[in-house]
């Protein structure tokens, strides 16, 4: 692993002095930083591409409500590297690019540098608009110029409805406030996603005229025009307006491999099935294929993704009358259900998963055994935390040992998403009734899954043995 990493990262150090003429990539940009500088540990440096040049800013993960100390990492003007206020690096190379590996982990590195190579600006509250700005200012006629408008218009659109990508940018516009998940979405702001949408979708038509083989991060132009129809009828939606959704479907054209792909995959699994989809390609064509051709309505798909949104998770609610999982909106509506914090106190005994559901849904936060940690306070909520990295599907014995042991999750030691979470109600509230599918290998139940034709099979035999 480290060998590989160092031939990976190697080409970073090699063009450091190339990249002085121009402006740097993502990718250099990270290496660079931790190749010169040394952060606290509890500092995640977040990276901003702006019209003054690359910044860098602090999250603090002991307080997860803000970002702070903004600082030029490399000047546009001077087309070159600042100077900042952190210790310097050490000389041992192979631990700088173990720390470059779990970076670029941790902040989803393979997505943020293809938006940050797509974009002109990006990663900042309001880098969409920019982007707008600018090309009322100058014609957006190459196709990567297009594409970075038809991500900001989508991206602009999205926050009229639902707060998805963060580095929320309110524009002195009432309508981007931020809304409670709780409350329902005015006619006005719905008006307006749909506006910036159709703006969108106009970029990517052109975009298609301009260079029909262009290839964005899902596949071609056309696919991801595709998807860009399908991502306005999931947010509409999410926002409760069904009417518009269906007419966000009109004029749809999903390569007929996409669609040939995802027709095997839903007639593929058992009657009545979850399948659970991992990214756009899956999750769109499959509720296309549902949505205007009628095919295996039967099947639940679930975006596991999306899962970490409260509308979605409340839209599914609604859609199954309550059936689909047992957290309640009482409980996930709160801010502090976006995210649980692991609490290792030595207990390490497994704990069956509605068990697990339901401690962390009626968590006592006086309980001061198990809360030896200071309290983390996230958007004005204590966070909850879980003590097991070990769950269950199926029922102990009656002297306390598993029937068995394949049933068992690891959860991660750090901290559980939401999206993590109510992945493990839904499977456990319905075992036993639906059969469960991924269309990918998810990580968190990669040693319960079963390789199939299209997908991978959640195999649990809960039969006593």
């Amino acid at each position: 692993m480290i060998k590989y990493a160092m031939c990976f990262f190697l080409p970073l150090m090699l063009s450091a002095v190339i990249s002085r003429a121009q402006s740097p990539s993502y990718r250099e940009v990270v290496y660079k930083f931790f190749d010169t500088y040394s952060p606290d540990p509890d500092v995640l440096p977040l990276f901003q591409k702006k019209k003054e040049g690359w910044i860098v800013k602090e999250y603090h993960y002991s307080n997860p409500d803000s970002t702070i100390n903004p600082q030029v990492f490399w000047s546009a003007k001077d087309k070159s590297y600042e100077s900042l206020n952190y210790e310097a690096a050490g000389t041992d190379t192979v631990a700088i690019t173990q720390l470059v590996i779990k970076y670029w982990k941790d902040v989803g590195g393979d997505y943020e540098e293809y938006a940050f190579a797509r974009n002109i600006y990006y990663g900042y509250p309001g880098w969409d608009w920019d982007v707008i700005n600018k090309s009322l200012k100058e014609r957006f006629e190459s196709d990567t110029l297009l594409e970075s408008l038809a991500r900001a218009y989508s991206n602009y659109a999205s926050a009229f409805v639902i707060e998805q990508y963060g580095n929320h940018f309110e524009n002195n516009d009432p309508d981007r406030s931020i809304l409670p998940d709780s409350l329902a979405i005015s006619r006005k702001r719905i008006n307006k996603f749909i506006g910036y949408e159709k703006k969108s979708l106009d970029a990517y038509e052109k975009l298609l005229t301009v260079n029909p083989s262009y290839q964005t991060m899902v596949g071609s132009v056309a696919l991801k025009l595709a998807n860009e129809h399908l991502y306005m009828y999931s947010d509409l939606l999410m926002a409760g307006d069904r009417a518009d959704a269906l007419k966000a479907l009109q004029g749809v054209h999903y390569p007929d491999s996409v669609l040939q792909l995802y027709d095997a995959c839903l007639k593929s699994v058992a009657k009545n099935a979850i399948i659970f989809t991992g990214g756009d390609n899956d999750t769109y064509a499959m509720w296309y294929l549902q949505e205007t051709k009628g095919v295996r309505k039967d099947v639940v798909v679930v975006n596991n993704t999306l899962l970490g949104l409260r509308r979605y998770v409340k839209m599914l609610e609604i859609l199954y009358n309550g059936n689909l999982f047992n957290t309640k909106s009482d409980v996930y509506f709160k801010n502090n259900f976006d995210y649980f914090q692991h609490n290792d106190i030595g207990i390490s005994v497994p704990m069956e998963a509605g068990k697990f559901i339901n401690y962390l849904n009626t968590y006592n936060f006086t309980d001061t055994e198990l809360n030896k940690l200071p309290n983390l306070v996230y958007k004005g909520e204590k966070i909850k935390r879980f003590y097991t990295t070990k769950v269950f599907f199926n029922k102990p014995s009656t002297e306390g040992i598993l029937n068995n042991m394949d049933h068992i999750i690891s959860l991660p030691s750090d901290y559980l998403l939401m999206n993590q979470f109510m992945l493990i109600d839904i499977i456990n509230t319905n075992l036993g009734k639906r059969p469960v599918y991924f269309t990918y290998l998810e990580p968190l139940m990669s040693n319960l899954l079963e390789p199939k034709e299209y997908t991978y099979q959640l195999n649990l035999n809960l039969e006593d043995k």
